[in-house]
């Protein structure tokens, strides 16, 4: 905002100095027409200038990208091998990774993984 008044304090000393009526005219237009653009160019930055929130949003899908989410499923044992591998069907498409199993005399421990939904990565797969 400085720079514009500093801009018009010029444009109005060069109107003083000059003694032809249509010069000073020119000038005074040329004023005008420069608080305008810079009025609008400060308008279009404040519109363009994300709020806060959309800064938030924009934070916690960044933050995805390098997350996991971690689930354990537990299926009694004795299981027959077709009901596990529907259990592990039904995870598979809701995108669950089993990356390690452990046995116990009780239960079948599946220890999943998977990356939370954002955006992002669909944008990035896209480039």
């Amino acid at each position: 905002m400085n720079f514009t008044k500093v801009l018009l304090l010029c444009l109005a000393l060069m109107v003083a100095a000059c003694e032809q009526g249509k010069m000073k005219e020119t000038l005074l237009d040329g004023a005008e027409d420069l608080q305008r653009t810079w009025q609008d160019l400060t308008r279009s930055l404040q519109e363009t200038t994300p709020s806060q929130e959309a800064q938030t949003l924009a934070g916690q899908e960044i933050e995805k990208l390098f997350a996991f989410e971690y689930r354990v499923q537990e299926i009694p044992m004795p299981s027959p091998a077709a009901e596990i591998e529907k259990v592990m069907a039904r995870m598979g498409q809701d995108r669950w990774e089993c990356f390690h199993v452990e046995s116990n005399f009780e239960a079948l421990l599946l220890f999943c993984k998977r990356r939370p939904r954002s955006y992002l990565r669909f944008f990035m797969r896209s480039l």
